[in-house]
């Protein structure tokens, strides 16, 4: 996640450079709890605006943060077009994958642009290592390991709780807290994926929906189910060096290959 925040934030410089301003307005389209994006992101001091058609996930952020210049609503892109929003950047970050008609959202994200402004995505590689772990947990739970998946995420999900000085996890099998996803930046557990990009599709959708492509980076050459759990437990033991290897290896691999894929798009 770290790596994501930091490539965001050197987009986000990038799109200050070219404005006459020096706080951008940005909304954080689909921001979930705000934990991984929308928070760290208001460190560098603009006026940043999260929203989430998910009401509890936005009463957990609200809860999450006292920033100024940061706020939550359960707008929907319809709702800020009539009210005329307008924004220096914005970013959607696994969002697209979720919606019937990723290509409505594009355009009207670019009606909330201002001209020249800065379009940041991140979608998960439909064909990536991410997705079918996916399917393997899908397939999983199906034949009713429902219980094993558990105790199997459970001890990476405790290193990331104790390193974070978050005392131990809920047990498995029992949820807890609000939800167990909480850590994760998301409550919506509700939202399947819809799209499964290829590389071709996504690029010629932006480019539909009037988007030019300044920058690509890949984020990670494996993550999602299990292999998270096992990165976690190979850096309690060997050091955080498999972190570093795997986000090395986002940014030089194939495209075919890279879990995740993120995008600096500029308003054509």
């Amino acid at each position: 996640m770290a790596k994501r925040v930091r490539v965001f934030s050197e987009w986000l410089e990038l799109a200050r450079r070219g404005s006459s301003r020096e706080r951008l307005s940005v909304l954080d389209f689909g921001c979930g709890t705000g934990a991984l994006v929308t928070i760290p992101l208001s460190a560098a001091g603009d006026q940043i605006l999260g929203v989430d058609v998910h009401a509890p996930s936005i009463a957990q952020a609200r809860a999450s943060t006292s920033a100024p210049n940061v706020s939550f609503s359960t707008e929907n892109a319809d709702d800020l077009l009539a009210r005329g929003a307008v924004f220096d950047a914005i970013i959607c970050s696994e969002v697209l994958e979720h919606l019937p008609d990723p290509g409505n959202l594009l355009r009207k994200l670019h009606g909330l642009l201002a001209p020249g402004g800065t379009l940041i995505v991140s979608v998960p590689n439909g064909r990536g290592v991410f997705e079918q772990m996916v399917r393997l947990e899908n397939a999983m739970r199906v034949i009713g390991v429902e219980a094993i998946i558990d105790v199997l995420k459970w001890p990476g999900r405790a290193f990331k709780w104790k390193r974070a000085g978050r005392g131990w996890p809920p047990r498995p099998g029992n949820p807890g807290e609000l939800s167990k996803f909480a850590d994760e930046g998301y409550l919506n557990q509700d939202s399947p994926h819809l799209q499964f990009f290829r590389w071709k599709e996504i690029v010629g959708l932006f480019r539909a929906s009037g988007f030019d492509l300044v920058e690509y980076r890949g984020r990670t050459l494996a993550c999602g189910p299990y292999i998270g759990p096992f990165l976690n437990l190979v850096a309690a033991v060997s050091g955080r060096w498999i972190f570093r290897a795997n986000s090395w290896a986002g940014d030089h691999a194939p495209t075919s290959l890279v879990s995740d894929w993120m995008f600096c798009l500029r308003k054509r």
